[in-house]
C-alpha cells in the first residue's frame, strides 16, 4: 500500500533538494459571513440567497490575513517538507515577511477575499504587475538566473493570471538551461478560450526539450483542457490523451477521490484518504503540488509521489495547516 510505504520512506529521508517557485503571490483575507439574525452562513447556497436579496446585505467578520498564491503555497509546503526553496513572487506586502525561506519580490500581490463555506467562495483582484509579468522580470529578480532555473524542480503556475505566461514558457524552451523537472499548474483554465488553451499546450510541448514537464490539474481543469483538444472518455482516458498529445513527461490529476498520473509507461492511480470534517479547501491543490515536487526531485515511483501529494493536501484540508514530514507520518500512522 502506497501510504504504508510513504510513512517509512519519510522516516528515512534526510537529504535536501532545491525547489524554485514562481511567479504569483496574493494577500488572502478570510471572512465569516452572517445573516440578519447574526447566525453564521455556512454554505454557498445560503450565501447566494443573501446576494439575491434587494439590497444584498450581510455582516462579515475578518478572521485572518494570510500569504497566498499558487507559488507561495507550494513554496510554504516544500519548505515544511525540508527542501531548499527559492520563491520569486509578487510579494510587496507585510503578509510575506514571515516566510522562512529565500524570497525575491517582483511587484505587488493580488488581493483575494475568501469565504470558507462548505465550498470556498473567492473574490480576487488581480495584481496589474502580475498580469504583465514576463521572463525579463524573473531575470532581473534572480541573482543567478540559470541556477534558479536549474533547480531540482522548477514549480510554475497561475497561467490564468499572467497574460504572457504562454510566451514565458516558449522563452524558457530556448534558454541555455540544463533543466530537470518542471512542474506546471495552470490554475482555472476553463475561464480562458480554447484557442489560448491550445497555445498553452503547444508551449508545454516545446518546453519538454529543456525539462521533464509535469502538468498538474484538478478535475475541472482536466475537463476544460480535454474539451479544448477534442478528447472524450473518462478521466484516465482524457489525462492519457492530453499527455500523449503534448508529449510531456507526465500529466497528473489531483481530485477528491484519487490522484492519477499518466506517463509514457501507463496510468497510475492512488486513492485519497477521506477528510470527515474539512476545514479549508483553498490552497490544498498547491500543497499537493509541493508533495509532488518533493517526490519528483528524488525520482520516486509514481504511486509514492501521488500518495505524498494526497497526504499533504488532505492534512491541509483537515486542519488549514501545512504539515512537515513528522506530522504527515503521525497522520498516516493514525
Amino acid at each position: 500500500m502506497s501510504y504504508d510505504e510513504l510513512s517509512e520512506v519519510l522516516a528515512s529521508e534526510n537529504g535536501t533538494r532545491t525547489i524554485t517557485a514562481f511567479p504569483d503571490g496574493s494577500v488572502d483575507v478570510y471572512y465569516s459571513a452572517y445573516d440578519v439574525h447574526g447566525d453564521p452562513i455556512e454554505d454557498r447556497a445560503g450565501f447566494a440567497e443573501r446576494l439575491l436579496e434587494d439590497p444584498p446585505a450581510f455582516p462579515v467578520t475578518r478572521e485572518s490575513t494570510e500569504p497566498g498564491g499558487q507559488a507561495v503555497n507550494t513554496a510554504i509546503q516544500a519548505d515544511a517538507l525540508g527542501d531548499s526553496v527559492t520563491l520569486f513572487g509578487h510579494l510587496d506586502h507585510p503578509a510575506f515577511e514571515g516566510l522562512g525561506f529565500e524570497t525575491r519580490s517582483m511587484g505587488e500581490p493580488s488581493r483575494v477575499a475568501v469565504y470558507p463555506f462548505d465550498e470556498d467562495v473567492l473574490f480576487a483582484e488581480r495584481s496589474p504587475e502580475l498580469a504583465a509579468w514576463t521572463l525579463g522580470d524573473l531575470r532581473t529578480a534572480a541573482a543567478d538566473f540559470e541556477g534558479a532555473l536549474e533547480a531540482d524542480v522548477v514549480s510554475c503556475g497561475n497561467w490564468v493570471s499572467v497574460t504572457g505566461m504562454t510566451e514565458v514558457l516558449r522563452g524558457l524552451a530556448v534558454e541555455s538551461i540544463d533543466g530537470n523537472a518542471f512542474l506546471f499548474d495552470p490554475g482555472a483554465i476553463s475561464i480562458r478560450s480554447e484557442g489560448a488553451i491550445h497555445e498553452l499546450f503547444s508551449a508545454l510541448a516545446g518546453l519538454e526539450s529543456t525539462y521533464d514537464v509535469v502538468l498538474s490539474v484538478n478535475g475541472t481543469e482536466l475537463a476544460a483542457g480535454a474539451a479544448a483538444l477534442g478528447f472524450s472518455g473518462g478521466r484516465r482516458e482524457r489525462l492519457s490523451a492530453l499527455r500523449s498529445e503534448t508529449g510531456i513527461s507526465a500529466a497528473v490529476l489531483h481530485a477528491g477521490s484519487a490522484a492519477v498520473a499518466a506517463t509514457p509507461e501507463g496510468v497510475v492511480s492512488v486513492p485519497t484518504r477521506p477528510v470527515e470534517e474539512p476545514v479549508r479547501e483553498t490552497g490544498a491543490g498547491d500543497r499537493f503540488d509541493a508533495g509532488l515536487a518533493y517526490a519528483l526531485a528524488r525520482d520516486w515511483d509514481w504511486d509514492l509521489a501521488l500518495a505524498l501529494g494526497n497526504a499533504c493536501a488532505a492534512h491541509y484540508v483537515a486542519t488549514a495547516r501545512t504539515a512537515d514530514r513528522e506530522t504527515l507520518r503521525a497522520r498516516l500512522r493514525s
